[in-house]
């Protein structure tokens, strides 16, 4: 039957086309993975069946073959395989991955680099398949504990001046007070912090509004006045405004001390 023979010739015609078609989308696929600076590595039911050269490098092992066969769950800390298996789950039943949470990787000498992980659902080969975004984020870890360390250093140099200190903002709200400031006040930082000034001091605000408008305005002030503390004595206190303006110029708030 020769019209049956053209049509197994068009249905293996089209077959071959299809899957040349698959194999170019994979090629571009695994070319973009390749030169992509994140770790990416492909998964399926929990076993890893693609890893690229980045993935490798920021877990220092010798070449991306060597993940190949390996469960991906291990390749996490400890505390955080449960949250894979989750989340893999979750992906697989049509949920969305996630997008940039944190996480720890083990790098090939046991030693854990922060991450950011996000990811997502895809066939592979025919099979369902997870797709994972490994980012390293070590450098901007290290950064943000240096500066956590640098802002504790200064808050306990802060709290053990014989000084009241605060930082009012541009729209007259505290947005710090050290521990001499919070024993004047009576209050605790979190009863503070994002509180407007004039209500903190209420009647009393009225007697250092123009020179609070002044510091806002740029102006450095420094002056005495007579107030009560909330221990119901009234003391004279030299008080001392200084602007803080932002990197575009303008007054950011000012330091009270």
């Amino acid at each position: 039957d020769v019209a049956g023979v053209e049509g197994m010739v068009r249905d293996v015609t089209d077959q071959i086309q299809a899957e040349r078609a698959l194999s170019d989308s994979e090629a571009r696929y695994r070319q973009l993975a390749e030169l992509s600076p994140d770790g990416i590595m492909v998964h399926v039911d929990g076993e890893i069946v693609y890893a690229n050269a980045s993935l490798a490098r920021i877990l220092a092992v010798p070449s991306a073959k060597d993940f190949l066969g390996r469960k991906a769950a291990n390749l996490m800390a400890p505390e955080y395989r449960a949250d894979l298996e989750r989340r893999r789950a979750e992906v697989l039943s049509g949920l969305k991955g996630p997008e940039g949470e944190p996480a720890e990787f083990l790098r090939s000498d046991g030693s854990r680099l922060p991450v950011e992980r996000s990811g997502g659902g895809i066939s592979w080969q025919g099979k369902p398949a997870i797709f994972v975004l490994v980012r390293d984020v070590s450098e901007r870890k290290r950064a943000q504990d240096a500066l956590t360390e640098s802002r504790d250093q200064l808050r306990l140099i802060a709290d053990n001046l014989p000084v009241m200190i605060a930082y009012i903002d541009s729209q007259g709200c505290y947005r710090f007070a050290n521990k001499s400031s919070l024993e004047w006040h009576r209050r605790s930082e979190e009863s503070i912090v994002g509180k407007r000034l004039a209500d903190i001091l209420g009647p009393q605000f009225g007697k250092i509004r123009h020179r609070v408008d002044r510091a806002l305005a740029g102006e450095e002030a420094s002056y005495v006045e007579t107030l009560e503390f909330s221990d119901g004595a009234t003391r004279n206190i030299r008080v001392t405004y200084v602007p803080h303006r932002g990197p575009d110029g303008k007054v950011a708030g000012f330091f009270s001390l």
